[in-house]
């Protein structure tokens, strides 16, 4: 191997080292799973945490079908200033288009239905905006006939009047997850203290003689497995590691705006960032005496190669998203790093030396 193709393979291993390092970088969390007990076993926090049940239950399981039901949840939310969604709590019923969420955004809790996301989260939505003096706050959300309601501490706050919502445990099971959403993203600081679930439309000063279907009191115990005291049983585990119960390898964004800005910058650096792979690897391979061509199909090949381990990788690693479509703009970028490779100026020696 000449001295050239011997410095070629040493940068191409440094930008392939690189790339598997920021690839697969978790972003500063450790894995394992962030939940701890209060000291006065009150509650539990999570930094990053994530819990979740097995399926719970069924639609036909509810008396009504599931279309009328109240969700109480009893948090304390940190207000936080900076963006980004938490995910407190889901009721998940088998898709991303039937599930509850409770959620933060910012100093506001959110309750939103099914997958918002398409329409911006301009659907009707409860809301209540959080305050630094709040401490533990009662949270009630309620469905029915005349639509959805949200009362924080007993007082109702926010309304969103059109029955739209979606029936729970339809079209799958319900499971319940909480700290995060079913796949492992937008994980919530905060601290859970009970939570239950009734399958009757009922104001909060109603709740309490009433029997819950499930109910989870995060204060009872300080074990990684809470029984359910509710009706239908079911234990929420808190796994020793920050895993997903929902992975989604390679998944092709549902609701892809190529003009978003989050999606261009998105493009913009995972092409920029695979243009030198293609470019150092096809030129290691034509100094290695291989024809152009062939230099650079295997060029855009080690980029798919790369790419493709590190997006199976990011399954598993918290706050990462696996997706196709990083996994296309990559080998693209690769692509066009060997055709600019191939359209490098070179010295008159050099055309002469070719031929």
């Amino acid at each position: 191997m000449s001295s050239t193709a011997r410095i070629l393979l040493a940068v191409t291993a440094m930008i392939i080292l690189v790339m598997l390092v920021v690839g697969l970088s978790p972003r500063g969390f450790d894995g394992n799973n962030g939940v701890r007990w209060q000291a006065d076993s009150a509650g539990i926090h999570f930094q990053r945490g994530i819990g979740y049940t097995k399926s719970l239950l069924r639609q036909r399981e509810l008396a009504d079908g599931g279309g009328h039901w109240t969700w109480q949840v009893t948090l304390e939310a940190q207000p936080r200033n900076e963006a980004g969604f938490g995910v407190a709590a889901v009721l998940y019923s088998g898709s991303d288009d039937a599930q509850i969420q409770l959620a933060q955004w910012r100093r506001t809790l959110v309750v939103m239905a099914g997958d918002d996301y398409p329409n911006l989260l301009r659907q009707p939505r409860l809301t209540y905006e959080l305050a630094d003096a709040d401490d533990a706050l009662q949270v009630t959300v309620t469905h029915g006939p005349d639509g959805a309601a949200l009362y924080v501490n007993d007082a109702p706050v926010s309304r969103a009047p059109r029955p739209t919502w979606p029936v729970l445990a339809a079209p799958g099971r319900l499971r319940l997850v909480v700290g995060s959403t079913v796949s492992g993203q937008y994980p919530w600081q905060g601290t859970l203290y009970s939570m239950a679930l009734y399958d009757q439309t009922l104001p909060p000063t109603a709740i309490h003689d009433r029997q819950p279907v499930f109910a989870y009191d995060f204060g009872a115990v300080r074990e990684r497995r809470i029984a359910s005291t509710g009706t239908v049983s079911g234990d929420l585990v808190f796994p020793d590691a920050y895993s997903a119960p929902e992975l989604r390898p390679l998944a092709w964004p549902r609701h892809w705006r190529p003009l978003a800005r989050g999606t261009v910058i998105d493009i913009v650096v995972n092409l920029v960032g695979f243009l030198p792979l293609g470019f150092c690897a096809a030129w290691l391979l034509y100094a290695t005496g291989r024809a152009l061509v062939v230099s650079m199909v295997l060029a855009a090949a080690i980029g798919a190669g790369l790419s493709l381990v590190i997006e199976i990788a990011q399954v598993w690693l918290p706050g990462r998203d696996s997706s196709l479509l990083d996994l296309v703009v990559n080998v693209v970028g690769a692509a066009l790093g060997a055709v600019a490779f191939a359209f490098r100026p070179r010295s008159p020696r050099t055309y002469v030396a070719d031929g």
